[in-house]
């Protein structure tokens, strides 16, 4: 390695064969994905989200900061909840389809009761003579088994914090949250 001169110090002025790569200056080009790429930011706030202040919250997957970490800090629309009840739902309106589409087959139909594997209920045992009661009487169980469902997914408050959670969320959100308390 040679010294020069403040004169002589660039490529041109002294005639150097080496190639023209200095190692402390790096050039890049930067692409356009990296130009374009948007940070995250807090909804609540408007704070640029990063590493350590960042947290995604459990019931409706956002981006947000410790400060709006919790439901009651940053209006949570709870996906998780509304999507087990539209579970709930859909699968109660699929076996009412059925059930109906099976009630217009047994109106049109004479069932033989020596076909039938058993009258039972399956849920209670109760036994029927015609195929139609049976129908209607296991409809009645579905009907209660709705509403049982539907009463799970009511809201209470919590003891502590008085904000208001499903009934089945309240129970690990004292857990987590209150632990200390």
């Amino acid at each position: 390695m040679h010294k020069f001169c403040k004169d002589h110090r660039r490529y041109e002025d002294h005639e150097c064969t080496a190639p023209r790569d200095d190692g402390k200056v790096k050039t890049q080009v930067l692409s356009i994905a990296e130009i374009n790429r948007r940070k995250d930011k807090c909804q609540g706030c408007r704070k640029k989200l990063t590493a350590l202040n960042k947290t995604i919250c459990e019931h409706c997957s956002l981006p947000v900061c410790l400060k709006h970490r919790f439901q009651s800090d940053h209006n949570c629309v709870g996906k998780k909840a509304s999507r087990k009840k539209s579970k709930i739902l859909q699968r109660n309106s699929g076996i009412q389809r059925s059930l109906e589409a099976h009630k217009e087959e047994s109106k049109t139909q004479e069932v033989d009761s020596e076909f039938l594997p058993n009258g039972k209920c399956p849920t209670c045992g109760e036994e029927f003579a015609d195929f139609v009661k049976l129908i209607n009487h296991c409809e009645e169980h579905l009907l209660q088994e709705v509403s049982v469902h539907a009463a799970c997914e009511e809201e209470e408050s919590c003891p502590i914090c008085q904000n208001k959670y499903p009934v089945s969320e309240l129970v690990s959100h004292c857990e987590i949250v209150h632990a200390l308390a």
